[in-house]
């Protein structure tokens, strides 16, 4: 991985990428707190869990909708101006949001405002994300695909402990409009450096018969038809997402705020060891050698599971009196850091082998496709989670996910034509082997 880290494109790639995010921890972090007091329980009841369901996934719907288009674009466009100018966007819109925050607006006006400004983000995260995932092989060459994937979940990890550090700290001693700013400011900033980005191993874009975008999404969706089991895979990956998301984006911070009654600190500490143990686990996992994908995979989602199902325990425990909460945030830690190290481990291998098997005229357009389907349920689980939690409380709706969870992970173990594409995978690995020592 030192070798990447000489890339000076990378390196800027990286620091970008990480800056923006960090941004986005924070005011994600911030809002959602800042979001549950604007409906205190003893007022509104459980209402304050819908709202933030609301807030959290608009964005997240945004992207869903416009990725199909943005990955055919993105294929067609510079993928670094891309980059650098969807920043600068996200930038200005947080400091309109900010001017419009202080104007002063009732409790509803700023739950609308905060939906508008993330569904603007999340139209252009949309762009943003194939960009980065298809422009790394032009950056760094095939060689160090798999380590550029291993950097690339340490700005996720980088950003949940330094986002959340900033975010708790912030909003906690100074209040939420500076860590609007803060974010604002930090999406100017990584623009700027991504500005100077420059690719070596550029791939000739490849001219579509197809005389409109919509013709070129239709190309994306049937190249992935012809890959046996992506389909299928990405049908797991829903309803994987559909059972983490709306537990870990909407529960748990309802948990520690309104139900447990506990301040930013606390919640943003469990945040933290699981951003460093993605930290550790994201190294680790890209500078391995894997012998096998298939087997990698089928252990990290096997663990995972487990771990899923433990935390939905202590949850339970917690809620209904069974355990002190004392006992219950050394559990959570502890869970919150096997969660993050089975995630590495199920993660970085499978999008490795998906970078290398995907030709590069069509990862853009493809990647948007795989994100939308995979990412799909989320909105919709956000938002049902949050009405569950309205109606009774989060360890019922740990327990709901959980049953949820059951069906992707047999898929992902015991599923033939998700087998067949892991086979795939690992046969297109040997090929690019064979080619580079040709």
């Amino acid at each position: 991985m030192s070798l990447l880290f000489r890339n000076r494109s990378f390196v800027l790639l990286f620091q970008g990428a990480l800056v923006s995010a960090i941004g986005t921890t924070l005011y994600g972090f911030a809002g959602g707190l800042y979001v549950q007091t604007l409906f205190p329980k003893e007022i509104y009841g459980n209402a304050g869990a819908f709202y933030l369901s609301i807030v959290a996934a608009a964005p997240i719907l945004a992207t869903l909708i416009v990725s199909p288009l943005a990955g055919a674009l993105v294929d067609k466009w510079n993928k670094v101006r891309i980059i650098y100018m969807t920043d600068f966007i996200r930038g200005a819109i947080f400091f309109v949001s900010l001017y419009m925050l202080r104007g002063g607006l009732t409790n509803y006006e700023i739950v609308t405002l905060f939906t508008i400004v993330g569904s603007i983000a999340g139209i252009n995260a949309a762009f943003f994300r194939p960009a980065v995932t298809s422009v790394i092989p032009d950056i760094v060459g095939n060689d160090l695909i798999q380590a550029a994937q291993g950097a690339q979940s340490i700005v996720g990890s980088v950003q949940g402990i330094l986002g959340v550090v900033a975010g708790m700290i912030l909003y906690e001693l100074i209040g939420i409009e500076v860590a609007i700013l803060a974010n604002a400011i930090s999406f100017l900033i990584s623009g700027l450096s991504e500005m100077f980005i420059r690719t070596k191993y550029d791939h000739p874009i490849v001219k579509s018969e197809e005389k409109h975008i919509f013709g070129d999404i239709k190309l994306g969706f049937k190249y992935m038809l012809t890959k046996e089991g992506l389909l299928t895979m990405m049908v797991f990956s829903l309803f994987l997402n559909f059972a983490f998301t709306p537990l870990f984006s909407v529960g748990i911070p309802y948990l520690f705020k309104t139900e447990l009654g506990q301040d930013g600190f606390q919640l943003g500490y469990t945040n933290i060891a699981f951003s460093i143990a993605m930290l550790v686990g994201g190294v680790s996992v890209g500078s391995m050698k894997l012998k096998s994908l298939s087997s990698t995979v089928r252990k990290g989602i096997t663990y995972l599971s487990s771990s899923f199902l433990l935390t939905t325990l202590v949850i339970y425990l917690v809620s209904y009196g069974f355990i002190s909460y004392s006992l219950f945030y050394i559990l959570f830690i502890v869970l919150m850091v096997a969660l993050a190290i089975f995630m590495s481990i199920t993660n970085i291998p499978l999008n490795t082998a998906m970078l290398k098997a995907i030709e590069p005229q069509y990862r853009g357009r493809v990647f948007s496709i795989i994100g939308a389907l995979a990412t799909g349920a989320i909105p919709l689980s956000m938002i049902l989670g949050g009405l569950l939690i309205q109606y009774t409380n989060v360890a019922i709706l740990g327990i709901t996910c959980t049953v949820i969870m059951l069906f992707p992970t047999y898929g992902f173990l015991f599923n033939g034509s998700v087998r067949k594409l892991f086979t795939s995978f690992e046969e297109a690995e040997i090929d690019g082997r064979l080619q580079e020592a040709v």
